[in-house]
């Protein structure tokens, strides 16, 4: 995971003084806040081991501890318990969703990167351990289901935790906003409901473009919550009604990459979890401020070829 939560020190703790084999890897640029959880742990008898990207350890290794060089940090939210894989897309808080995968190729994607930190993470057209290979997966989603948007009847959904498109990057972040305002700018005005962490401290770029969905759209409604939260793009047939598909990951939308996760979802299961999640997430958020007086909608750019 990329920060520990008390909900799963106390889980690992557990398991741990029962007698589980636990070990847990966390990325060694965020050891400030993880530090702390990691002592719990191994006093509990779990073994830490600390992924770094410098070029040579940070520490000598111990019984407890230990470090593995890696291309790129970890962010993506895996377990791996008794030979299934388990994702989240936030840090395993008891209000995540979190999904269990029992195919065999992500699972063995998953094991790849927690055992060898592969340089070029697995990959594939629907799931993926590399964070801009997942963010053009969710590009590609969007780009599948705007044909599919003819009504504002039609509801789009969004949620990340950080949010900076940034075109100069070349990156897949910014087709997963260009792919958002092409579904803002559809002639049926499409209900879009988007969800943001902390608005106020977004750069100025991303803060116009998530007001230039509203510009675009009439039934767009962009806001804020001060938690960081789930990263879906799901789309529903009709306004409040049972999701027919969504992108789920653990990916931001933002440029570096990192070992993230991301999967197209078709289950039904799966996507009620998510409308149980994005419902009152969103409904508890606060409406971000309108462009100033007077300011015109961009018009969309096309996404990467």
């Amino acid at each position: 995971m990329w920060d520990i939560s008390s909900d799963i020190i106390t889980a690992l703790s557990t398991a741990a003084h029962n007698g589980a084999n636990i070990t847990v890897i966390m990325p060694w640029s965020e050891r400030s806040s993880d530090t702390s959880g990691a002592a719990t742990l191994t006093a509990a008898g779990a073994r830490v081991k600390w992924e770094y990207t410098t070029a040579s350890a940070p520490a000598t290794a111990t019984s407890t501890t230990g470090y593995e060089s890696a291309p790129m940090d970890i962010h993506a939210k895996f377990a791996l318990v008794d030979g299934v894989a388990y994702m989240d897309g936030h840090n395993w808080f008891t209000t995540d969703v979190v999904m269990q995968d029992g195919i065999a190729g992500d699972f063995a994607a998953i094991q790849a990167d927690l055992e060898n930190f592969p340089a070029a993470p697995p990959g594939n057209s629907t799931f993926t351990t590399d964070k801009q290979l997942s963010l053009k997966n969710e590009s590609a989603y969007l780009q599948s289901v705007i044909p599919t948007l003819t009504s504002s009847a039609n509801e789009y959904d969004f949620i990340t935790e950080s949010f900076n498109p940034n075109p100069s990057g070349g990156e897949y972040n910014d087709d997963v906003y260009d792919g958002m305002c092409q579904i803002a700018a559809l002639p049926a005005h499409v209900t879009m409901h988007v969800v943001v962490e902390d608005f106020s401290t977004d750069s100025n770029a991303a803060q116009s473009a998530l007001q230039n969905l509203m510009l675009l759209d009439p039934n767009a409604s962009v806001r804020s919550t001060s938690s960081g939260q789930e990263k879906i793009s799901m789309v529903r047939s009709a306004v409040g009604g049972m999701p027919t598909s969504a992108w789920f990951g653990s990916s931001n939308s933002t440029t570096t990459d990192l070992f993230d996760w991301g999967m197209n979802i078709t289950n039904s299961t799966m996507l009620s979890a998510l409308q149980s999640y994005f419902d009152p997430v969103f409904n508890s958020a606060s409406a971000i401020p309108s462009a100033p007086a007077g300011t015109a909608a961009a018009p969309c750019s096309s996404v990467h070829p």
